[in-house]
């Protein structure tokens, strides 16, 4: 299997583009829904798409993923659906990541979730941790994303449920976070054995 990176809901590619110009070795599947292909088409520089380095496949992530990868790429995505839709969209690639595990038994392949995680706004002993104005700013997006989605942003344990949830045999390997940003990289495996 050439080692394939796919970005689920990638939008017009700006993240897979950005990672494939800074790393020639890699290919990339941008997969959203097909309104967005003309925006990807317009977006992406020819040299990209005519090497093969770089393509777009309309699908749909409420629906199983067919194709095998060594990587899915799921940024800012969850956080704008509700914990069962969360659920369900990481659901959607389990089958994908078992057959590309079949099919290459020396890759281990992965999905790489970036997304916000919520710090503990206290410390064990009740005393907050971040400043006022940064907690309210905080609730407020939250509070925003629960009127437009029906959803929330979520702390560390809210994310290792929905990876529970979505199946027992998916694991939290690895979690990438560099204070002060707000983005945390969690790379998900499926459980050895």
């Amino acid at each position: 299997m050439a080692h394939i990176h796919i970005q689920v809901g990638g939008s017009s590619g700006h993240v897979a583009r950005h990672i494939a110009e800074n790393h020639p070795n890699l290919k990339f599947i941008v997969q959203d829904k097909p309104a967005v292909e003309h925006a990807f088409h317009a977006d992406i520089p020819a040299e990209l798409t005519q090497s093969g380095r770089l393509r777009f496949q309309p699908h749909d992530f409420l629906q199983p993923q067919e194709v095998m990868a060594d990587v899915y790429l799921v940024k800012s995505v969850l956080h704008d659906w509700p914990d069962a839709y969360a659920i369900q969209i990481l659901r959607n690639l389990i089958r994908a990541l078992e057959k590309s595990k079949l099919a290459n038994k020396d890759s281990s392949p992965r999905i790489l979730l970036v997304d916000m995680v919520l710090a503990p706004e206290y410390d064990e002993n009740g005393k907050p941790i971040s400043p006022l104005h940064i907690r309210r700013t905080v609730a407020s997006m939250d509070l925003m994303l629960f009127a437009q989605c029906n959803a929330r942003d979520r702390k560390m344990q809210d994310w290792l449920d929905i990876v529970d949830k979505a199946d027992k045999r998916l694991v939290m390997a690895k979690v990438y976070a560099l204070p002060p940003a707000p983005m945390t990289v969690m790379e998900l495996k499926l459980r050895d054995g």
